[in-house]
C-alpha cells in the first residue's frame, strides 16, 4: 500500500492508521467484524517528519512504525542527469506519436529542461512533457513548446551566469537580474516585485 504525502495526514487519522498497522486488522465502515490483512506499507513525503514530530504535527509512534527502511530521494534539481531519461520516458508514455514518427526533444529544449530548478519535482516534469506533446504537432519538442515560466527562468539564469563569468560585483549582478525580471514582465513593477 503506497501512502503518498503521509506528512500531510491529520493527527486523528494518524492514530487510526497506527492502530490498523499495530493490530493488522481493518474494519469496513458499517461492518461488525474486523478483517486481517497482510500488506507492506510504502510511505512518501516531502516534509521532514522529525520536524513535524517536534511541531506535534506527526505522531512519533507512527513515524517509528513506518520508518523501517528510509530511502532519501533528492529533489530533481539535484539530479539533472536524470531529466533526459525521465523526459524520454514520459514522451514514450504519452502514447501519442506524431504523424511522421516518434517524438524527440531538441537539444535546446533539453538544455532548458535540465537548467530548470523543478520546484514540483518529477510531477512538474511529467506535466511539462505532457503539455509539450499535446501542443506540438511535429516530431521534435522545441523550447517554444515549453512553458513561458521555464523560458523566463532560463533567461534570468543566463543573465546571472554571464555576470558571474565577467566577475561582476554582487551589486551589478543584482541590478542585471532586476532589469531582466522587469523586462520579462513588461515593466510591471508590482509583478516584478
Amino acid at each position: 500500500l503506497f501512502l503518498d504525502e503521509i506528512g500531510e495526514m491529520p493527527i486523528a487519522l494518524q492514530a487510526k492508521l497506527l492502530r490498523v498497522l499495530e493490530h493488522g486488522e481493518v474494519r469496513r465502515v458499517g461492518a461488525v467484524q474486523s478483517h486481517r490483512f497482510d500488506v507492506r506499507i510504502i510511505a512518501a513525503t516531502h516534509r521532514d517528519l522529525r520536524d513535524a514530530i517536534a511541531e506535534q504535527h506527526f505522531r512519533e509512534d507512527l513515524f517509528w512504525r513506518l520508518n523501517v527502511l528510509h530511502l532519501h530521494v533528492p529533489p530533481l534539481r539535484e539530479r539533472a542527469s536524470d531529466i533526459p531519461v525521465l523526459a524520454e520516458h514520459f514522451i514514450e508514455g504519452s502514447g501519442t506519436d506524431s504523424a511522421s514518427g516518434k517524438r524527440s526533444i531538441s537539444p535546446a529544449a533539453m538544455a532548458l529542461l535540465t537548467a530548470y530548478p523543478w520546484p514540483a519535482n518529477v510531477r512538474e516534469l511529467r506535466n511539462t512533457i505532457d503539455r509539450a506533446v499535446a501542443l506540438n504537432l511535429g516530431n521534435e519538442i522545441h523550447p517554444e513548446d515549453l512553458p513561458d515560466t521555464m523560458q523566463q527562468a532560463a533567461r534570468t539564469a543566463n543573465v546571472v551566469a554571464e555576470g558571474l563569468r565577467r566577475r561582476d560585483s554582487l551589486r551589478n549582478l543584482e541590478r542585471a537580474y532586476i532589469f531582466e525580471v522587469l523586462r520579462s514582465v513588461g515593466g510591471n513593477k508590482s509583478r516584478a516585485a
